[in-house]
């Protein structure tokens, strides 16, 4: 496949010219510092077949998605070229697409983004060539960066040929700098909505029951909306089946699903437990769902509505109640009420927070270059720089001297202008802060060599500004700066309190699930799906726990037993593998 164009000067300062129209104040010819850390990532030396002119050669990144495709003019963008010599074009591709390139033997790209159900077919059909001798030659900040992941990615990720295919994004050598960062909110957390909560006089949470009764209060408060609608203070879609009754609760119990059908969960401690016993996490889930049904706060609705009627809910102030932050109610809140409208987590009912999933192997993002390519050192060299310091300061934070820079101490922080702008969605567009987060070689908690995060985002004085009039409110409370460290209190003033980051490596050792276990699974999966309703809808504990138990014995006599008996085997299996590479 020829793909090598060039692109003059005059086309790279142009485009320049147009951001810095956009820019306002941020004109002129940035240079980036070079890497503190003596990372190999100046233009001369990552570069493709570039000239004295100022050529790049182009490459084509390829995923499969359904994202829009367009061509990148930001100035980040124009960045990494400028500092590898090499221009990249991310586009995607609908997955029906996708598998015809892989059947016809050409990709059509030079970088793919690989998703984990396709790696083996890439390999064993040569649609993807090994790495380990362009890493050798034009990685040094990739061997830097990954260290012992090689050999794992070689070991275990290879499908037995013993070879690197694959790079996988976000590396964290020092896991402890990961479990040490505060997010500036938790993703995943029982959300109530935090003025209704204040209109009650914020009273005291220590447990779901109390959670649970202080939003039968929000109800009593406001028992219709000012449409005159009935309102529920839960209310909830279930469309993704037994995730959505096991992910969210379990989670802020300090627990996560191992395996397949949710029959098996380990916790903190990684000991595990199944679906069998009678006090697994996700009977507990249920029976949380049931009381709110019990005290009429669970709209009947849950269990045959979308997602788009929830929000509907929530923005007409019909639901009081979430499990996450990733759906922005506040922002819809923020429109429909007013600013100080919306929702805020209340960590103190659950024993633990939880922060994110890590891995000290990278994120399951994986990258790969094409068998067809005629530039595979060219993407090569471009993948190191996104694994040096330098490349992941960038990617995350912008050039320095525009979008970040260093104060009279030393610390750097980003410009006014990026400050202001930030989230304004022509200005991301423009600018590509953060853009290529799926790309990135260092995972954004990781300390450059100037001490802080090469994502300056996550600096705490980042974090605070990112605070709306209504997490002011909720700072206020629990004497903090941003939401985030209400986790770091829970764990300072309770007892056996935990913000918790589930670290996949174990599980990313266990075999593929055999197809006579997955038979299983999708059976057991069909029982559990038809019985929770049942369970949540009970109208007395007593009739509760018939539901329960008939669901029990019907999972039993379905296979369960097999598949927990897999899952306890490939686990132990696994964490032996682990213990080799560590």
């Amino acid at each position: 496949m020829k793909n090598l164009k060039t692109r003059k000067v005059l086309a790279f300062c142009m485009a320049a010219a147009m951001m810095a129209g956009v820019l306002g104040s941020c004109g002129g010819d940035t240079e980036s510092s070079a890497p503190a850390d003596g990372s190999e990532t100046t233009a001369e030396n990552s570069g493709g077949e570039t000239s004295g002119d100022g050529d790049y050669v182009d490459l084509i990144w390829l995923s499969s998605g359904s994202a829009i495709n367009e061509e990148d003019t930001s100035l980040v963008i124009q960045e990494l070229a400028k500092q590898t010599g090499i221009m990249v074009q991310h586009n995607y591709v609908p997955t029906e697409k996708w598998q015809v390139l892989m059947a016809s033997g050409d990709m059509e790209a030079d970088i793919l983004e690989v998703p984990s159900v396709d790696r083996q077919t890439l390999i064993e059909g040569g649609l993807i060539q090994p790495l380990d001798d362009l890493i050798a030659e034009h990685g040094p900040n990739i061997q830097k960066t990954m260290g012992h992941a090689i050999d794992y990615l070689k070991e275990y990720a290879s499908y037995g040929q013993n070879h690197v295919y694959f790079l996988q994004s976000h590396q964290a050598p020092d896991m402890d700098v990961v479990y040490d960062s505060v997010p500036y909110n938790y993703g995943v957390a029982p959300y109530i909505r935090w003025d209704y909560y204040e209109e009650l006089g914020s009273p005291e949470i220590n447990n779901e029951d109390d959670l649970l009764n202080v939003l039968k209060q929000m109800q009593d408060a406001h028992p219709t909306n000012d449409l005159g609608r009935k309102t529920y203070a839960m209310s909830l879609e279930v469309t993704a089946g037994m995730w959505s009754y096991a992910t969210m609760y379990s989670y802020y119990n300090g627990f996560e699903a191992v395996g397949p059908a949710y029959m098996v969960s380990r916790d903190t401690e990684d000991n595990l437990h199944n679906m069998l016993e009678e006090d697994y996490v996700l009977w507990g889930a249920a029976r949380y769902y049931n009381k709110a049904w019990q005290l009429g706060i669970l709209d009947p609705e849950t269990f045959t509505q979308k997602g788009e009627n929830v929000t509907e809910k929530i923005s007409n102030s019909q639901a009081f109640y979430t499990e996450n932050s990733w759906n922005n109610y506040n922002t819809v809140l923020g429109e429909s009420v007013g600013p100080e409208a919306g929702f805020e987590p209340v960590l103190e009912a659950f024993p633990y927070a939880y922060a994110g999933g890590t891995s000290q192997y990278g994120w399951g993002f994986a990258t790969a270059i094409t068998s067809t390519t005629e530039h595979a050192e060219d993407a090569m060299k471009f993948l190191d720089y996104l694994y040096s310091e330098e490349g992941a300061r960038l990617c995350y934070s912008g050039i320095e001297g525009v979008h970040w820079e260093y104060d009279a101490d030393g610390v750097p922080a980003y410009t006014q202008e990026t400050l202001d702008n930030r989230g304004n969605t022509e200005w991301d567009k423009a600018n590509g802060l953060n853009k290529f987060g799926n790309w990135i070689g260092i995972d954004n908690m990781v300390p450059a060599s100037d001490g802080y995060p090469v994502d300056l985002s996550q600096m705490p004085s980042m974090l605070k500004a990112n605070n709306t009039a209504l997490d002011e409110h909720y700072c206020e409370l629990y004497n903090v700066e941003y939401p985030g460290q209400v986790g770091k209190v829970m764990e300072e003033e309770r007892e056996g309190y935990k913000v918790v980051w589930w670290v996949g490596d174990t599980g990313s050792l266990m075999s593929t699930v055999p197809d006579e276990i997955n038979r299983v699974a999708t059976q057991v999966t069909d029982i559990m799906i038809k019985a929770f309703p049942k369970m949540i809808m009970s109208d007395t504990d007593e009739e509760f726990e018939k539901e329960k138990a008939d669901c029990m014995q019907q999972i039993k006599d379905a296979g369960a037993q097999d598949i927990i008996d897999w899952v306890y085997s490939e686990w132990d299996a696994a964490k032996e593998k682990l213990a080799t590479l560590e």
